[in-house]
């Protein structure tokens, strides 16, 4: 059991918390068990994903004009089941799943990977996310335009393009106004 406990660093990482987590309730359970309940917890976090209905209006819209690509970080079965468990892909046009293949967010790759899939540039992208350290950082360094979706102020060395309070901020904001598919 110790050579599949390290063969995978973040499957370690949480067998760990789980095991604490398990401890934490009273409940004394084997690795295998552990690895069991985890596997549940797991299977049921991926599929137990809902949009927001501004979410889906905003899609809707902007995929009507605009490519769309999703990128993200993660073990790429678990991702693709979200993507799945919400039908992302109607409104998408590309995903990127970084962290196995790919190296994680905030590294260029993953967001340079998706400009080469939508066909664009890095001057006619941009990129929306809700975290400065990894989504504004990484876009940043792709040479991206970014908008940061936070009502915070709180604005660290990653220094965002665009900021909105509301995803459906996306939808009246200047960019698109400015975007060369919109023009002429």
């Amino acid at each position: 059991m110790s050579s599949q406990r390290n063969a995978n660093p973040w499957k370690n990482f949480a067998l760990n918390v789980s095991q604490r987590l398990l401890m934490r309730t009273g409940t004394n359970s084997s690795v295998d068990e552990t690895l069991r309940i985890h596997s549940v917890m797991l299977a049921i976090r991926q599929i137990n994903v809902k949009l927001l209905p501004s979410v889906t209006r905003v899609l809707n819209e902007l995929s009507q004009e605009h490519r769309l690509a999703i990128v993200t970080n993660g073990a790429p079965n678990a991702q693709q089941q979200k993507i799945n468990a919400v039908n992302l892909e109607r409104w998408v046009d590309a995903i990127v799943i970084a962290g196995h293949d790919i190296p994680p967010k905030p590294d260029p790759e993953p967001f340079e990977r998706a400009i080469q899939l939508l066909n664009a540039t890095s001057a006619t992208t941009v990129h929306v996310g809700d975290s400065l350290e990894t989504y504004i950082a990484g876009a940043s360094a792709a040479g991206l335009d970014s908008v940061w979706l936070s009502d915070s102020d709180n604005i660290t060395e990653y220094t965002p393009t665009h900021q909105i309070e509301s995803i459906v901020d996306l939808l009246s904001f200047p960019w698109i106004e400015e975007s060369p598919s919109n023009s002429g």
